[in-house]
């Protein structure tokens, strides 16, 4: 026996039902006019209604669900294929533009989780949110794995974010572009296929590095796979200062020749849109100009095809990038469907660039005690493109140490101070301590203030000195003996010495110039020192 379920359901084509797997008295429909559908099957009571919410009112022909989690597929006449979770369980879920990207750079992670209500976001760097789809910055670069917890913890999603670095150029294979040191300046993102890998690989064609001990590699063992797309991302670099630049790196691979490949290229926004370097044959760079639209690039994009079985360098001439603060560049692999080999391994990748000058001014900093500390406190302006400061201490005023940075504001002008806890005065090397501040920039250049000391016995029997400021010569009157008497400038070269005093007297050499110095006596009883100023 039959009963009819029409309810209230115009006079229409009915082409498809589905029942809810979880619940047979729930069911959808495919209709002339969307999806239909009821929560409740109740013989000629049944109530529908349209369930169209982002699909239109067109004709459906077909619905399907998937079993391993109960997502709906409405197929329509001529307008595409439309999903919907209404029978799924709750997921969480959420996607992301790209799951490397670089400091500073504002992510969006895009909810897509199913039957969820509630949000809590943990990205992994002490900050939560609980929106459903929030913006986030993040600050320094590492590895975050960003979770998202749907509906009180029931479902929980996780995904690694990789935040690559922020560089300052000339970048040498010696800052990490050899793959030593500093490994997290590289990352590999993997669309399909084979991925890049660092190590050293013993595959011929790709096999041994052109320095040290780690390349990075397309698959450190066997064979690319056939419709491989594969990304090795470097760091994010300035290239404010104007000049000539220069992107270089070693290579060698063997590949199906006109077909597979390596590309390279830039992006200017913090990896938000790529763009190929270069798109034609030239000497160092590509070697293979691509017309066929088989080859796995596009056409008329060239790329490095063939085979190179020594490591060889290639450069590119990027100045024409210069005066753009953000620069980065990645490595692109790509294989077609049939047919593979090796692959490719590169090796020492370099940028060189013009001498960049800092024009951050210090304006003042000084050096204080505060109780048993030493306190420091410096200000600044015109601080474009500094990354932080570092602070050297030093007990002879020539062998400076760093004891702690100070991350920098960036703006144009601001207020620091940090704190020396020197808690126990019996056992410092000195009675007298030095400090100065170095600022360094995201291209790695430095500047640096003058030095500034705290001698932490303050008695004034030691020495005196007259006069100061001084011209040509000063007077050194103590009861201790001077077995030495050195002149040191601020940057920590001993610019004139005299060995045991034969008066109280010392000449100073014309050659001296005008300046702050700090004068260093050795006496039996050790160092005394001193700051003088030449006129």
């Amino acid at each position: 026996s039959w009963t009819s379920i029409e309810g209230n359901l115009p006079d229409m084509p009915i082409r498809w039902a589905l029942f809810n797997p979880n619940n047979a008295s729930q069911a959808c429909i495919a209709t002339e006019l969307g999806v239909w559908s009821t929560d409740l099957i109740n013989g000629s009571s049944t109530v529908w209604g349209a369930s169209n919410t982002g699909l239109a009112n067109v004709r459906v022909n077909m619905l399907q669900v998937r079993q391993s989690d109960k997502l709906i597929i409405a197929a329509t006449h001529g307008r595409g294929l439309f999903y919907s979770g209404v029978f799924a369980a709750t997921a969480a879920n959420f996607n992301v533009a790209s799951q490397i990207i670089y400091s500073q750079r504002e992510l969006l992670f895009s909810n897509t989780s199913f039957n969820s209500s509630s949000f809590v976001w943990d990205f992994n760097d002490g900050t939560t949110s609980t929106l459903a789809s929030p913006l986030k910055k993040f600050i320094n670069p590492g590895t975050y794995n960003v979770s998202l917890s749907v509906n009180g913890g029931v479902s929980t999603k996780v995904k690694t974010i990789t935040v690559l670095p922020k560089k300052g150029t000339p970048y040498s294979p010696l800052f990490g572009g050899n793959f030593e040191t500093n490994p997290g300046d590289f990352a590999s993102l993997t669309i399909n296929g084979t991925d890049w890998q660092r190590g050293n690989s013993i595959i011929f064609g790709k096999n041994g590095t052109n320095s040290g001990l780690n390349a990075w590699v397309t698959g450190l063992t066997g064979n690319y796979l056939d419709n491989s797309e594969s990304y090795l991302f470097g760091p994010n670099f300035n290239f404010s200062t104007p000049g000539i630049y220069n992107f270089s790196f070693y290579t060698k691979y063997t590949v199906e020749n006109g077909y597979d490949g390596l590309m390279v290229e830039y992006s200017i926004d913090t990896g938000k849109v790529w763009i190929a370097l270069g798109n034609s044959v030239q000497t160092n760079w590509y070697n293979f100009a691509n017309t066929s639209v088989g080859a796995a690039f596009p056409v008329n994009q060239a790329f490095f095809s063939g085979s190179v079985v020594n490591y060889t360098k290639s450069n590119f001439d990027v100045s024409f990038l210069a005066g753009n603060a953000n620069v980065a560049f990645r490595f692109v692999f790509k294989s077609d469907g049939s047919v593979n080999a090796a692959g490719v391994a590169i090796d020492d990748v370099e940028i060189t660039s013009p001498v960049n000058v800092l024009p951050l001014r210090f304006i003042n900093f000084a050096a204080t005690k505060q109780e048993k500390n030493a306190k420091l406190i410096w200000k600044t302006s015109n601080e474009l493109n500094i990354n932080y400061f570092v602070i050297e201490r030093s007990w002879n005023g020539i062998d400076f140490t760093d004891i702690g940075t100070v991350n920098a504001q960036s703006t144009n002008g601001n207020v620091y101070s940090f704190v020396d806890p020197l808690t126990n005065f019996s056992t410092l090397p000195s009675n007298t301590t030095f400090y100065r501040i170095k600022a360094i920039d995201f291209n790695n250049s430095f500047k640096s203030t003058n030095i500034e000391q705290i001698k932490w016995n303050d008695s004034k029997s030691d020495f005196t000195l007259y006069p100061n400021p001084f011209s040509t010569y000063f007077e050194i009157n103590t009861r201790l003996n001077i077995l030495k008497v050195a002149l040191i400038n601020y940057s920590g070269q001993i610019v004139y010495a005299v060995n045991k005093l034969e008066s109280n007297k010392v000449l100073l050499p014309p050659f001296i110039a005008s300046g702050t110095y700090i004068l260093r006596l050795q006496t039996e009883n050790g160092f005394l020192y001193e700051k003088v100023i030449k006129k």
